[in-house]
């Protein structure tokens, strides 16, 4: 859903936005599956502040975002969902980067906020503008818009509790 909102402040297909924020982990999911007890480790270990494809790829030799690139490949997404699949941790690493790469950390990087119950002021401090201006949103009209955020989570719940 935050794909979404900001894929319209983006002016970028916002249902593809969405597909991408609904897929970018699905590669988590698919080793949770395969290999539960290394996975429910890893788990433990990202909660106290490690990073989840270093551990991934030192644990198991792969991470979740090189198989959540590999399943939109084998299931034809499109190139652009496959590269910001891809890229969602690193997208300035992603030559060119691409708005849809940007939206999606933008995305990640709100949620991940938002879960830390922070004012949106201070969210509104830790986006990094150089992303933002990947994605083609002004910093100004990005905090201005970001009260909107509240609604979409409250409509979420609504759905999903």
């Amino acid at each position: 859903t935050i794909s979404k909102w900001l894929a319209k402040q983006a002016k970028t297909n916002g249902e593809v936005a969405f597909t991408c924020g609904m897929v970018h982990n699905i590669g988590e999911m698919l080793i949770h599956i395969v290999a539960p007890e290394i996975a429910v480790k890893i788990d433990k270990f990202v909660e106290s502040g490690g990073d989840r494809v270093a551990l991934e790829d030192n644990n198991i030799g792969f991470d979740y975002v090189m198989v959540g690139e590999e399943l939109a490949r084998r299931w034809n997404f499109p190139v652009d969902i496959q590269q910001a699949v891809k890229f969602q941790n690193t997208p300035t690493t992603q030559e060119p980067c691409e708005k849809l790469t940007a939206v999606l950390f933008l995305a990640k990087k709100i949620a991940t906020l938002q879960a830390e119950e922070l004012a949106i002021e201070e969210i509104s401090a830790q986006i990094p503008e150089n992303i933002l201006n990947i994605s083609g949103i002004s910093k100004d009209s990005f905090s201005s818009k970001l009260p909107e955020l509240s609604d979409l989570s409250s409509g979420m719940e609504e759905i999903i509790g």
